[in-house]
């Protein structure tokens, strides 16, 4: 008798244990309180535009434009930062929308140890928050239950004409993108070409608002065709077009170190027409 209560007493705790485990949540939502939801902006005139969110529980949900067309959205701090997990986001309708929407626009897998943050269109989030969309993002780490953070556009736009006018003041190149840059010539050439010319407009243009550039260098080469001495000339002069280009352009007398090298430093074989054009070329390098 005493074992048949006895196995009637453990399959009574193994369905209990069944039941907990298969009413156990396997999602997580934020915000619990949509009321919650309070935006404010931070900014680097020229270099970043935060919008952030914060969302008790988690953490501060932040939509990020940075220089050199850099958009974000990120997490921080990352709750999630030690697991490897995947990253998606959507454009969803309100809970109270009669048609229900859903529209992924970024996806990703982020190892353990890089803080959550995705790649999105800006103006496409914008957009859906000015359509009265919301933002959802899905975060699975696969050892626990999914979270969903449901981010509507409540209260976003008091913040969102300031948010606008800081993205377009940024810089169109970060300091990764105007750190090292090698323009090629024609042979024979001194002088840039209008997409080259333009890029030298945005670099100088970082230098300027950068107060930690402390020097920009530039390297000029030629290939070896042709006699050495004249080759020699013919970088000196590419070099000083450019330091002639940037000091109109704004950037200080003072910051600006050139040389010239001719043709001995190349990079590529001179007996081969590519291995010349590679080698007629400027670098221009930033440092701070």
């Amino acid at each position: 008798m005493k074992s048949r209560y006895a196995a009637v007493i453990i399959g009574a705790v193994i369905f209990l244990q069944m039941s907990v485990s298969a009413d156990a949540p396997q999602t997580i939502y934020y915000p619990q309180v949509l009321e919650d939801h309070q935006w404010s902006m931070n900014k680097e005139h020229g270099f970043y535009c935060i919008l952030s969110n914060p969302v008790a529980g988690l953490g501060d949900l932040q939509l990020i434009a940075e220089a050199g067309e850099v958009e974000q959205i990120a997490v921080a701090p990352d709750p999630f930062q030690s697991e490897q997990r995947q990253v998606s986001v959507a454009i969803t309708s309100p809970p109270w929308s009669v048609k229900p929407q859903h529209t992924p626009i970024a996806n990703a897998s982020i190892p353990a140890g890089d803080s959550l943050s995705i790649d999105i269109s800006m103006v496409n989030v914008l957009k859906a928050f000015h359509a009265g969309q919301q933002l959802q993002l899905v975060v699975d780490d696969n050892n626990g239950p999914s979270v969903i953070v449901q981010v509507p556009a409540l209260n976003i736009m008091p913040v969102l004409e300031q948010f606008y006018r800081c993205m377009d003041d940024l810089l169109l190149l970060n300091f990764e993108q105007a750190k090292h840059n090698t323009f090629y010539y024609p042979s024979g050439g001194k002088r840039l070409d209008d997409d080259q010319r333009q890029m030298l407009l945005h670099i100088a243009e970082y230098v300027v608002a950068d107060h930690n550039v402390d020097r920009i260098t530039i390297d000029s080469h030629t290939d070896s065709y042709g006699d050495e001495l004249v080759n020699r000339e013919l970088s000196k002069k590419r070099g000083q077009l450019l330091v002639s280009e940037l000091q109109k352009m704004g950037v200080p007398t003072g910051k600006i170190l050139m040389r010239f090298h001719g043709e001995r430093y190349p990079v590529a074989d001179n007996n081969t027409p590519d291995g010349r054009n590679r080698n007629r070329r400027v670098e221009i390098r930033i440092t701070r």
